[in-house]
């Protein structure tokens, strides 16, 4: 698998969120926390990492296990310039880095308290069970175009969690995110399909891909050697064989490619 779970190029560790319910003896309890990061400015901008802890405890007791729920925030802030708001609209709905991780914290707090502080939920089977929720954030950054996986994890009971990963290419210069519409011209799409399947055929767990499943992905990713595309979890393979991650070289796409997506390999 080319690039699992890592972004190429440049990478700077950004945006990280956990829910997840596993069994445990014991719940303790830990304090809030809150830490800042920066990173080096960027043209007019500058970039900081936010990284917050949030605990949730109920007042309900089941032998020696207290239930709780664990908010970890490690997110991406663009401060300054006119990419500011263009940032915070893309990623955060709108909201400044701290106002999402507060909106974040009430949602989950609401649910917790209805379903932990109910009486009902004395006679649940999973009350014993303990919770946390992750999200991660990565990005690279190159000149005008910045790079983001935002990486979503849950689990709320059963065999396994979900996890998936979406990919936000952000054109800082035009204040714009791109799609493969915006790289990849009209009619060429079809035309990926095949280089696709070759590309993932040859890794080494392309075995495990249903050919018959492969799809042209629109979540991708810009590398300085050409365009990545991504798969999640059950999109055209079993949970058990992962994601997959594979880039197809400019050379191999340059004959598709719309004039912004030459521009973005100074062709």
């Amino acid at each position: 698998m080319l690039h699992n779970q890592s972004l190429p190029g440049k990478i700077i560790v950004g945006i990280l969120v956990l829910f997840q319910f596993v069994f445990v003896d014991s719940c303790a309890g830990s304090p809030r926390v809150e830490k800042k990061g920066g990173l080096s400015p960027q043209h007019d901008f500058a970039l900081e990492v936010i990284e917050r802890e949030e605990k949730l405890d109920s007042n309900l007791k089941f032998g020696n296990n207290v239930p709780f729920v664990e908010l970890k925030f490690s997110l991406l802030s663009l401060t300054g310039g006119r990419a500011e708001k263009f940032f915070n609209d893309t990623l955060y709905n709108g909201k400044s880095t701290k106002q999402y991780i507060e909106d974040t914290v009430k949602i989950w707090t609401d649910e917790y308290n209805a379903h932990w502080n109910d009486p009902a939920a004395q006679d649940a089977v999973w009350a014993s069970l303990c919770g946390e929720y992750y999200e991660t954030h990565t990005h690279s950054l190159y000149p005008d175009i910045l790079v983001v996986k935002r990486t979503k994890y849950s689990y709320t009971g059963g065999a396994h969690g979900n996890e998936n990963d979406e990919y936000v290419i952000l054109d800082l210069k035009e204040l714009k995110r791109l799609s493969l519409n915006d790289l990849i011209a009209a009619g060429k799409k079809d035309g990926l399909l095949p280089l696709l399947k070759k590309a993932l055929s040859s890794l080494d767990n392309g075995k495990d891909v249903q050919m018959d499943d492969v799809f042209v992905s629109e979540n991708i990713f810009y590398d300085p050697q050409g365009i990545g595309f991504y798969w999640n979890e059950y999109e055209i393979a079993s949970y058990a064989a992962g994601r997959f991650e594979v880039i197809l070289p400019y050379t191999e796409i340059s004959g598709m490619l719309t004039d912004k997506g030459r521009s973005l390999f100074g062709k």
